[in-house]
């Protein structure tokens, strides 16, 4: 049997929907994807304090190591500096204080004497005597007169000695190797002759 209205018409089928049910299923899934969230908050959280527990004594030792190489930098750098200062008050300790003005003063001084010694020598050199070598040389404050020489006799070279030998601070005039030569005529010597003057202060 067919229901039926008074048109004739079938009644139409009423339909109730389930709120409670689409409310329920909408928390299950909000319920899931909420829990998803905090396992994978909880993963990280777990993987940052793995990472922290493991990179902690890491950079405490890496951070010692540091601490250790700059101090060992510093203690060395410390003894050098100490070694360059002690260094440094030896070398003014031993470095000789020079008083340049004194220094030319005396240099001036010696300087004179020898001129005047060597022009005295050449000066007592007679007529009859020629050097065939002349060599003049200083020696712990002497001057020293080396001389090979012609005379046109043994007289004029014993004048030349004596000549020679004259002046202040004469230590030795000496003639040897007197042999004959007739370089300045046929009585002529050569000989060798040395003098020695302590140069004055």
């Amino acid at each position: 049997m067919v229901d039926a209205n008074s048109t004739g018409l079938g009644s139409a089928k009423s339909r109730s929907i389930n709120v409670e049910v689409n409310l329920l299923n909408e928390w299950s899934a909000s319920r899931v994807a909420m829990a998803v969230e905090v396992q994978r908050q909880l993963c990280v959280l777990v993987g940052v304090c793995v990472c922290g527990f493991i990179t902690l004594p890491l950079l405490s030792s890496w951070r010692s190591k540091v601490v250790a190489s700059t101090s060992s930098v510093i203690r060395e750098r410390a003894a050098v500096q100490d070694r360059v200062g002690k260094l440094e008050q030896r070398v003014e300790q031993v470095t000789p204080a020079i008083d340049f003005a004194t220094m030319k003063t005396s240099c001036d001084r010696y300087r004179n004497v020898l001129f005047q010694e060597a022009y005295r020598f050449v000066e007592a050199t007679p007529a009859g005597v020629r050097f065939e070598s002349l060599k003049v040389e200083t020696i712990a404050g002497e001057l020293h007169f080396k001389v090979v020489a012609n005379a046109r006799s043994a007289a004029e070279g014993r004048r030349f000695v004596d000549a020679a030998g004259k002046g202040r601070n004469v230590m030795s005039s000496n003639q040897s190797a007197v042999r004959q030569s007739q370089t300045l005529g046929q009585d002529g010597v050569v000989f060798d002759y040395l003098k020695k003057v302590k140069v004055a202060k």
